[in-house]
């Protein structure tokens, strides 16, 4: 039964909102099933689906406010768990967040009274979508833990090891630092358990960040350099690149310069082969600083020189102007 969806779920879609933020979202094919239930006048199932097509399409224009009202009146007729949770999705998208918590935690109600776990699970998705919204990262997290039970008990490993990366992401953000971690490793354990190669170097890069934010530099090299070679392995060159760089940046605050500009020299070539220039400026930022502490101005500044032409290019301002003051210290020096 390993990540076997619930019914409703296969019908449900991802919105994006204008915070960058993505959530459940109910179709048009969700109330039709959602109805089949229901033991209703045919002639006002017709007027929900109705008013619930208007409401899709003036949602679909980002006409958040007069969505919410259209949805509002698809459920004065008969309350729907579909008209909820878009409800709550048009008044998250009108910044009305007060009023799409209320409509969320009404549809949960519903959801949990007729036992129906794929709304549910939405549900609970888009109240910790939005308690990150609101800064109110506990609120998140106890729907996150709520949402983790109902996948474990129903087997779904892979599900289960994306919300504990969530959770994860969540401690790192209360900066209760030592709980992340321990998320983080749970999920890792399933990520190998199931051979989730990708999520799995995640996992690693993300315990290997808050090691270095802890000043625990021993405990992270082996971190990056296991995610590295499993984006290496997969054939991901940018998120190899990356790590290649974390790597520089742990030996570079371990002093081993040596080694710094070793990896930091690998992720610039890597970069400049998948043509990423920000990442490119950053790691010849990086090499600059690494020549300068060496001792080695002109090459320093060979590399800082070539950092602010990209980051100026790409119209990296802030970059450019601290890239530019280190030109500024070196050449003052020279």
């Amino acid at each position: 039964m390993e990540n076997i969806k619930f019914k409703e779920e296969e019908l449900f879609e991802d919105l994006a909102l204008s915070d960058g933020n993505v959530v459940s979202k109910a179709t048009p094919e969700n109330l039709d099933e959602e109805l089949k239930t229901v033991d209703l006048d045919p002639v006002l199932k017709k007027e929900i689906q109705a008013q619930f097509q208007t409401a899709e399409e003036l949602l679909k224009d980002k006409k958040y406010q007069e969505a919410a009202d259209v949805y509002g009146k698809s459920i004065n007729v008969h309350p729907t768990m579909s008209a909820y949770l878009n409800q709550g999705n048009a008044l998250y998208g009108a910044a009305h967040l007060a009023a799409a918590s209320k409509a969320y935690a009404a549809g949960l109600t519903l959801s949990q009274k007729v036992a129906a776990k794929g709304f549910e699970l939405a549900f609970l998705n888009n109240l910790a979508v939005l308690g990150h919204a609101e800064s109110n990262f506990d609120e998140a997290l106890r729907y996150y833990q709520a949402t983790l039970k109902i996948l474990r008990e129903n087997g779904r490993k892979n599900d289960e090891a994306n919300h504990l990366l969530k959770i994860g992401f969540t401690c790192t953000l209360k900066n209760d630092l030592n709980e992340a971690v321990n998320y983080y490793q749970a999920a890792l354990k399933i990520c190998q358990e199931i051979h989730h190669k990708e999520n799995e170097a995640e996992c690693l890069n993300n315990i290997g960040l808050l090691y270095v934010n802890q000043n625990e530099q021993d405990k992270a090299l082996p971190c990056f350099k296991n995610a590295a070679a499993i984006f290496k392995e997969l054939g991901y060159k940018k998120e190899e690149a990356y790590q290649l760089g974390n790597i520089g940046s742990v030996y570079r605050d371990k002093e081993d310069k040596n080694n710094a500009l070793k990896y930091y020299t690998e992720a610039l070539g890597l970069f400049r082969q998948i043509g990423n220039k920000r990442g490119e400026a950053n790691q010849l930022s990086n090499l600059g600083y690494i020549y300068a502490v060496q001792g080695k101005p002109r090459s320093a500044l060979r590399y800082f020189k070539d950092a602010v032409v990209i980051f100026r290019e790409i119209g990296a301002t802030k970059q450019a102007e601290l890239t530019q003051k280190n030109i500024d210290l070196l050449s003052a020096r020279t």
